[in-house]
């Protein structure tokens, strides 16, 4: 069974560490196959930065760098003991790939498992700001998965009312709750009014004494010595200890920093170098949880100290439950002697809490029964900011049938116009933000402007960076690569699934992609996709019928829901074309392929010729800087307008005279379609996507691929009403390819 743990991970504490091995450790014994999950929010790891700034009150101008130059030798040295834990946790650990600093940063690209365990250590404690954090109480995890918690700890019973109001319908989710403290489990069976919350032990029991003893690294001093575990530095602890050291002759050992009474100090050592302590020691003293659980998992004699920080439920709780509340200092009284603890009373205590806790674990990891009859479906693009494929994927997104798939959206941008289209039935996955250092950023940078345009920009970046990529948490049954490029790049190498398909949106001959660099790639897809037939011969110029013997090659064209563009044309606009204009409108990405220098030089020609026009741009894109100084240069602001990309492109098309497209190249040339379905009039240049859809002189215009032929061909339709009446007729007769397309995706996904 496949399972995930969250608890509080990579946070160099000797305790927390171990207990998250321990649990790790013990379900792997049970035969599961168990990752920790890599969750590192800033409120957890920001102390152990050398820039961070732990006290608000020094978190001021100039402040803050003298704070940072004076913390700089202490945290140089803490490097040391981190490199310890980070090598303790790459060999006995097993942790997601995917480093992930929020509850949403999870949702959005989450982990995949049968079961999910949230435990144990302080995941609940609401002093803190993990005690408050959706994702401590699994929050993000598939609703068909199992959800345990396991010894949790809320640390204190200092609950209030309004704590347990707010994580309430976070624990009404988890399918079985345990917790590490006696008083947890009355808190919570109070507030419930019920009996569903188990008490457990800390999973460092979960593994015996002799499975620690031969992890802990060997200790050669052979001297007695006491060993001090003090996360406050009490003054009662080292009273303790000198009375206790001096009358035994015996030396002090510390784990911690700033015990300067002790004879050797081990704070930049290790979790295993901890264990060899805990081994070897004479007497334990500790204000430490995990300090009393050591020393009671090797039988060492040990005496408790409270804290200041209202966290001593947990010690509290453990020697009542093994009836050792006699070494629990109180202050009040001088203690001198070593503790007695009879250990045969406490192994066996300890094995029925021991049992009781294996069995908890044992009942409650089951899979669940999926309920879930569709296909999985994924479809994996870079963003959904304005252009063909992206609308095209939204079309076909809330055109397929939910009780047919279970659909999800891979995207690598977290904006775009297009996201509001997405159904609410979709699952949209965000890929977690790729995290490139300054010397990457230079590197693609300086590779682009000495690649000199011979490979494509996605392949070029995906030679340099696609390594750096995560591969998606769960299998699906069919993934699309809904675009050429990155998405095919990324859907062939980082998606497990028992199907997958390449969409190709473009002429991916023209388009400048070399085929020997993504033959690979296309070499791992069962299908392939073009958006037209049009594309489809570009792709299949590219590659040898012998390079794709085994992938199926089709034509299926971009939905155009007709009935659906036309309702929408009636919505209200933030533009209205001047009167007495003739009004022309461009719908496009405002990248080089699309032309629109072109149809800057064109609008300069049609002014020259007494035009009295406005030609509406409706895109975004790279070239945007660049257009807007050509317009400045050339005089032309009143006449082409970039009003920039909008969500819905169709009112302003059905108040324009004529559509124009400028393109060098088009895989389908949605827009141009969607022109066609308003019955607008078409100027295209003479490229085979334009070709497939305009008839000259019938619905539209076909023109060389220069400033001169369009404006020519703009000045006919205004200058020839009766040819203009003619092609909007014709276009009337426009047919909606939605049935045909959606029978044939149907086909190829069920396939």
């Amino acid at each position: 069974m496949k399972i995930k743990t969250i608890t509080c991970h990579n946070v160099f504490n000797y305790g927390a560490v171990l207990q998250e091995y321990a649990l790790i450790e013990h379900l792997k014994q049970q035969g599961h196959e168990v990752e920790a999950i890599n969750y590192q929010p800033p409120y957890l790891k920001s102390n152990f930065g050398f820039l961070s700034v732990e006290n608000p009150k020094y978190d001021l101008p100039i402040v803050r760098w003298l704070y940072r130059l004076l913390k700089f030798p202490v945290r140089l040295a803490l490097k040391r003991r981190q490199r310890e834990f980070l090598a303790f946790n790459q060999q006995f650990i097993p942790q997601t790939e995917v480093i992930y600093d929020s509850n949403q940063a999870l949702k959005d690209f989450p982990p995949s498992a049968d079961v999910f365990i949230t435990g144990s250590d302080q995941i609940w404690n609401p002093l803190v700001p993990n005690g408050s954090d959706p994702a401590f109480y699994l929050d993000f995890a598939d609703k068909e998965a199992t959800k345990v918690s396991y010894a949790a700890s809320f640390a204190t019973t200092n609950i209030s009312q309004q704590h347990l109001e707010t994580v309430k319908p976070y624990l009404e989710q988890l399918d079985a709750i345990s917790v590490r403290e006696a008083s947890g489990v009355d808190c919570l069976n109070n507030y419930f009014d019920s009996n569903k919350v188990d008490l457990v032990l800390d999973p460092v029991f979960l593994l015996d004494a002799n499975h620690w003893r031969g992890m802990a690294l060997p200790y050669h001093n052979h001297k007695p010595y006491i060993l001090i575990y003090d996360f406050e530095t009490d003054p009662e602890i080292e009273k303790m200890a000198k009375a206790i050291a001096i009358q035994n002759q015996w030396e002090i050992i510390a784990l911690n920093q700033k015990i300067d009474y002790a004879d050797t100090n081990y704070f930049y050592k290790g979790p295993l170098q901890f264990l060899s302590l805990f081994q070897s020691a004479s007497l334990v003293l500790t204000n430490s949880y995990h300090g009393l659980v050591f020393a009671l998992q090797f039988e060492k004699p040990f005496y408790t100290f409270n804290r200041k920080d209202q966290i001593n439920a947990r010690m509290h709780d453990l020697l009542v439950l093994l009836d050792l509340e006699h070494c629990e200092v109180d202050t009040s009284k001088d203690v001198k002697e070593l503790p007695i603890v009879d250990f045969d009373s406490v192994r066996s205590r300890l094995h029925t809490s021991k049992e009781f806790s294996k069995t908890f674990l044992g009942k409650h990891l089951v899979k669940k029964q999926s309920t879930k009859k569709q296909k999985e479906l994924l479809f994996v693009i870079e963003s959904l900011s304005l252009g063909g494929a992206e609308k095209s994927l939204t079309v076909l997104l809330n055109n397929l049938d939910v009780n047919l798939y279970q659909l999800t959206i891979l995207l690598f941008v977290k904006h775009g116009i297009f996201l509001r289209n997405i159904p609410a039935s979709v699952n949209v996955m965000y890929h977690p933000n790729l995290r490139l250092r300054l010397r990457d950023r230079i590197l693609f940078k300086l590779s682009k402007i000495l690649n000199l345009e011979r490979f494509h920009a996605a392949q070029w970046f995906w030679s340099l960076f696609g390594i750096s990529y995560y591969n998606v948490p769960k299998t699906f049954d069919v993934a699309i690569a809904y675009s050429q490029g990155f998405a095919t790049y990324y859907c062939a190498t980082r998606v497990q699934a028992n199907k997958k398909i390449a969409w190709v949106n473009t002429d991916y001959y023209k388009a400048g992609y070399h085929a020997n660099i993504d033959l690979t790639y296309y070499q791992r897809f069962d299908d392939i996709v073009a958006v037209s037939d049009v594309a489809l011969e570009s792709f299949r110029k590219s590659y040898n019928q012998a390079d794709l013997k085994a992938q199926r090659l089709q034509a299926i064209q971009d939905i155009l829901d007709v009935e659906l563009i036309r309702l929408m044309s009636n919505d209200p606009t933030s533009f209205n074309y001047q009167a007495n204009k003739f009004k022309l409108i461009t719908v496009c990405r405002l990248s080089k392929e699309k032309g629109l220098d072109m149809a800057v030089d064109a609008c300069v020609e049609l002014k020259k010729k007494g035009l009295h026009f406005q030609w509406l741009v409706l895109g975004e894109g790279p070239m945007l800087n660049q257009l807007q100084d050509q317009i400045i240069k050339h005089e032309i602001q009143n006449e082409l307008i970039l009003l920039g990309a909008v969500p819905n492109p169709y009112p302003y098309m059905k108040q324009a005279d004529v559509y124009v497209q400028t393109s060098y190249f088009e895989g389908f040339g949605i827009a141009l379609h969607e022109a066609a379905a308003l019955k607008l009039p078409l100027v295209a240049t003479d490229i085979p996507a334009a070709n497939a859809l305009v008839r000259h002189e019938l619905n539209g215009l076909i023109c060389a691929s220069n400033a001169n032929s369009i404006a020519q061909s703009i000045m006919r339709l205004y200058q020839s009403p009766d040819l203009h009446k003619k092609m909007h007729i014709e276009l009337e007769n426009y047919q909606s390819n939605k049935k045909q397309s959606l029978h044939l995706i149907n086909q190829l996904f069920n396939d």
